[in-house]
């Protein structure tokens, strides 16, 4: 069963919640000066692998409803030969190294300090995908005074979402009066969620289609899991308030279709603030 974007949202606002109400109790029972609870807000970019973006092609060898259907689908192919004129035309090349562009993150991050070396943490992200690239269309005109078809290129995009909740500790190798510097360890859990795949032809959308044999009435997409590892520089930046920059690689299953899961490394970048209790 997938997970949905405002379960998981309602669980980390309520988590959250819950550990701040323990947390001011907790912290004048032990009456230590290290901050025990701490939460805030993440905000950086987002780089996820290349490999699951080939769903986004185009290409017969990853959906039915291929840019070749569209070419030839009897409702648009009036006005592709309109537009094309009367010489055969054809898709000539697919988009060789598609990949995704870095994406905005945004997400909630909360933890709890054991002690001045070690703190546990619950981090909750989502970002927007897109994929911008061509694809090639042949035309084959003998008045073009070439040799060979005239070769012109179309936009191809994708968008998709993707959320990603880690789970993990954070170990400080420095400590300072101010500041400390920590290792993350994590396991994580993503759902990616295809949104949108079309091209654009004389300024027009067509859809290209993808459908899951499971779930034939949904959108591609399904449920993940991994681990990762980070690194992190926290200072304060007043009594109760944090600044967090960090860097997280995230080795995980990227789960678009039973064609489409790959275990690949995820990077984000970014800085976290954070309210201490």
């Amino acid at each position: 069963m997938r997970l949905k974007l405002p379960f998981l949202i309602g669980f980390i606002i309520i988590s959250s919640s819950v550990v701040f109400s323990q947390g001011a109790y907790n912290y004048m029972d032990e009456q230590e000066e290290t901050t025990r609870f701490f939460i805030g807000v993440n905000l950086g970019g987002f780089f996820a692998n290349k490999k699951s973006a080939e769903v986004y092609s185009g290409s017969p060898n990853v959906t039915n409803f291929s840019i070749p259907t569209i070419l030839n689908n009897q409702f648009y192919k009036p006005t592709f030969d309109q537009y094309f004129g009367p010489s055969p035309y054809k898709v000539e090349e697919y988009p060789f190294d598609i990949k995704y562009r870095p994406a905005f993150e945004i997400g909630l991050h909360t933890g709890y300090n054991i002690n001045s070396k070690i703190a546990l943490f619950l981090d909750f992200n989502i970002a927007q995908l897109d994929v911008e690239q061509f694809f090639t269309i042949a035309i084959d005109d003998p008045t073009n005074q070439i040799v060979g078809p005239t070769l012109e290129q179309y936009a191809l995009f994708g968008e998709e979402n993707r959320l990603n909740l880690n789970l993990g500790a954070q170990l400080n190798f420095y400590v300072g009066e101010n500041s400390k510097a920590y290792l993350s360890l994590f396991f994580n859990m993503n759902d990616v969620d295809m949104r949108r795949n079309y091209i654009v032809i004389n300024e027009t959308q067509y859809e290209i289609f993808h459908i899951n044999d499971e779930q034939p009435d949904l959108r591609l997409g399904g449920i993940g899991i991994g681990g990762g590892a980070g690194l992190g520089y926290r200072f304060h930046v007043s009594s109760n308030v944090l600044a967090d920059l960090f860097y997280n690689m995230i080795y995980t299953k990227t789960n678009l279709s039973e064609n489409y899961q790959y275990y690949n490394a995820q990077h984000s970048l970014g800085i976290r603030v954070l309210l201490a209790k």
